[in-house]
């Protein structure tokens, strides 16, 4: 139907909470920073999402989506390398301590000495899995994103209005 409810990008994967950013899979170590060989923690559902649009709407019940047809656990994926939070090797005061003349070998082996019988207690990230959607509605454009085990009811009264600036060849 003309000016219907078309699912034009829709993302199910997992984010960090307090960036608010989707992660990517740690694969081939901190070398690897060829950003088309990383892989995100998500799939594409755009073709899921659009099977379900009716009458020009979209009802989803607030369940997780992994237990629907064509979507899949992305959190299970997530190794506890990637849950973690990584400190910075020294802290502010190892710093501040380095740039003072009194520094010197023997605090080097004192802190070398410590980190093996002290770990640090490692913490662990927010990460929360999320459905980002954006979709086409009475010839306008529209992004929202919901949480894993919210209700996704679209057209939705929380998207915003995404100007798209056309291309010149078109």
């Amino acid at each position: 139907e003309q000016g219907g409810l078309v699912i034009v990008k829709a993302v199910y994967g997992v984010m960090d909470n307090e960036s608010r950013k989707l992660i990517r899979r740690a694969e081939g170590g901190e070398e690897n920073t060829n950003a088309d060989k990383l892989m995100w923690h998500t799939m594409d559902a755009t073709t899921q999402l659009q099977f379900w649009v009716a009458d020009s709407s979209l009802h989803l019940p607030a369940v997780s989506k992994k237990h629907m047809l064509g979507f899949y656990d992305t959190l299970a994926f997530v190794s506890e390398d990637e849950w973690a939070i990584h400190q910075t090797q020294s802290s502010e005061q190892d710093k501040r301590e380095c740039d003072n003349s009194s520094y010197t070998f023997t605090h080097s082996l004192g802190k070398w000495w410590k980190k093996p019988w002290f770990p640090q207690v490692e913490k662990k990230r927010d990460l929360v899995v999320v459905l980002s959607v954006r979709y086409k509605w009475d010839d306008k454009m529209y992004d929202v994103m919901f949480h894993d085990d919210e209700a996704v009811d679209l057209p939705s009264q929380f998207a915003q209005q995404v100007d798209i600036v056309e291309s010149a060849g078109k």
